[in-house]
C-alpha cells in the first residue's frame, strides 16, 4: 500500500471553518460505531449504512449544527466506517485478526462512546 501526504496551506480563516467541521465529522464517526456496538449488543441487530442515513437525516432535522455543513461528507462518513467494519469482519472470518486485538477492540468497545447522537433506545 502508498501512502501520500498532503501538506494543506490554509488561511486563518479557513481553519476556523475548517476545524468544526472535523470536529463533527470525528463526532458522527464515533456515534454511528457507538450505535453499531449497542445494536449488536443489545438485540443482536446489524445496523447498516443506509439506517445510518436515514438517522442522520433525521439528526439534520433535529439539529441546526449539522445542517450548517453540506450532507455528502457526512454520508462518506457512514459509508466509510461500514466499509471498515465490512473489511474488519471479513480478515476475522479468514482468521487474519488475533486473539489480542479481538480482546483489545472489545474491551474499548465497551469502555468508550458515552455520547450519544443517534438514538440507541430502540435497541433497549
Amino acid at each position: 500500500m502508498r501512502t501520500v501526504t498532503l501538506t494543506a496551506k490554509v488561511s486563518a480563516a479557513t481553519h476556523c471553518r475548517l476545524d468544526p467541521f472535523l470536529r463533527q465529522q470525528t463526532e458522527l464517526w464515533n456515534a454511528a460505531l457507538a450505535e453499531r456496538i449497542d445494536a449488536y449488543q443489545k438485540v443482536g441487530k446489524t445496523v447498516t449504512s443506509y439506517d445510518q442515513c436515514k438517522s442522520l437525516t433525521a439528526i439534520r432535522g433535529a439539529e441546526e449544527r449539522f445542517r450548517q455543513f453540506p450532507v455528502q461528507p457526512q454520508r462518506t462518513v457512514l459509508f466509510r466506517l461500514d466499509k471498515a467494519f465490512k473489511s474488519f469482519f471479513r480478515r476475522v472470518k479468514r482468521s487474519r485478526v488475533s486473539r489480542v486485538s479481538r480482546a483489545v477492540i472489545e474491551a474499548s468497545a465497551a469502555s468508550i462512546f458515552q455520547s450519544r447522537l443517534f438514538a440507541t433506545a430502540r435497541y433497549a
